[in-house]
């Protein structure tokens, strides 16, 4: 078989060409795992933050009834 140093040129180019795509497909799909990762990571903070606040809540909320029944004691 004869093949052309132009052809095996553009053959080269190609294989070339397919590397870079073959490398760049695994890059975003490591970007995309990074991502998600990062999000999960996300998730779970504002997930914390929400059990945080209403831990604070609930602790307002008992700092007022005894607050209440300090002022009903008072006024009795």
């Amino acid at each position: 078989m004869n093949i052309s140093k132009d052809a095996i040129e553009k053959l080269r180019y190609l294989i070339d060409i397919s590397k870079k795509n073959s490398q760049n497909a695994i890059d975003i799909s490591q970007n995309v795992s990074q991502q998600l990762n990062g999000s999960d990571t996300i998730k779970n903070k504002i997930s914390n933050l929400i059990i945080d606040t209403q831990k604070a809540i609930k602790g307002s909320n008992n700092n007022i009834n005894l607050g209440k029944d300090l002022l009903l004691k008072l006024n009795a």
